[in-house]
């Protein structure tokens, strides 16, 4: 096998890669592209956000997912564009994947129920996805629910449970979030201290306010933490402070101390600055910042003061 080789001129930058990847498999292989659905969708796998290219067959609920990443890898080595959207097809219409066997365990409740766990998305972005699947409102974000898996074929990961799915589990809405909600209490939460983390002992920095992460201690994404309101009380009373509360991803919150110098200003300059960083726009879930009311035992909105509450849509 050939050595990673250093980008020549010659080479493709990633992105100029995928652009051109694309290219080629939809007007390559016009039969292979009007047979299946193929789709994009950034994949968090192993700590890591790589570009997946998803191949779907119609009507089939799960599919082979495949990654930019390793194409370039492979590219860089010496492989042709070609010759990678070619593997591609000869997986596909081989049929390494056994559709039937992982199309039967994602049909059955009995084997899913236990894997439920909630989501946590931006409402008006995702309006066209929540037509087609049951979801509950949570201030401006949106909760779903999804199916945790682990496969040896298509890695560690999360499907969203849509109204399809719905129908064949036979399950009302309700029972599908009560399922899941109970589920979240097997998964751990971890709390973490930013600046016992970032090991800075400045003396501006001890003197700023203290600012925690939390999220769940597993692969799915973590800031359906912030429905877990006890847990927060909790924390709170544990450190004896009182705080604000930031969704700044799907992958967690922020919670951060209440003090005369954090003003609303700065904080949803803070919250401005963490949504428009183009790097991760579909990560963004929130564009409010939230009061934890130790006395009321809820979640208010800085902006309207209204309580936060799971909401039927």
């Amino acid at each position: 096998m050939l050595k990673d080789r250093t980008i020549t001129p010659e080479m493709l930058s990633f992105k100029d890669f995928m652009a051109a990847f694309r290219a080629q498999y939809r007007y390559g292989y016009p039969q292979f592209y009007g047979k299946y659905s193929v789709t994009e969708q950034k994949v968090r796998k192993n700590n890591r956000e790589l570009h997946g290219l998803i191949i779907r067959t119609p009507g089939n609920h799960v599919a082979p997912v495949f990654y930019y990443e390793d194409f370039y890898k492979a590219y860089k080595n010496g492989t042709t564009i070609d010759e990678c959207i070619r593997t591609i097809i000869r997986f596909v219409e081989n049929k390494n994947l056994p559709d039937n066997e992982f199309g039967e365990r994602l049909t059955s409740w009995e084997k899913n129920r236990e894997r439920l766990v909630l989501k946590m998305i931006n409402f008006k972005k995702n309006r066209h996805m929540l037509m087609h699947a049951p979801f509950r409102r949570f201030g401006d974000m949106a909760v779903i629910v999804q199916i945790y898996m682990t496969d040896p074929n298509l890695g560690e990961g999360a499907i969203t449970v849509d109204d399809d799915l719905a129908e064949i589990w036979s399950k009302s809405s309700k029972e599908l979030f009560e399922t899941a909600l109970s589920n979240m209490n097997n998964y751990p939460i971890k709390m973490m201290d930013l600046m016992e983390l970032s090991s800075c002992e400045e003396e501006d920095d001890m003197k700023a306010p203290r600012i925690y992460l939390a999220t769940y201690d597993a692969a799915f994404h973590g800031a359906s933490v912030i429905l877990q309101t006890d847990v927060l009380l909790d924390f709170a009373k544990e450190k004896s402070m009182d705080f604000y509360v930031m969704p700044v991803s799907t992958h967690e919150i922020l919670l951060i101390e209440q003090r005369e110098d954090v003003n609303n200003a700065v904080l949803f300059e803070m919250l401005e600055s963490i949504n428009s960083d183009d790097r991760i726009p579909e990560n963004m879930i929130s564009e409010e910042v939230y009061s934890l009311d130790r006395e009321q035992h809820c979640l208010r909105s800085l902006s309207s003061g209204e309580q936060l509450i799971l909401a039927e849509n």
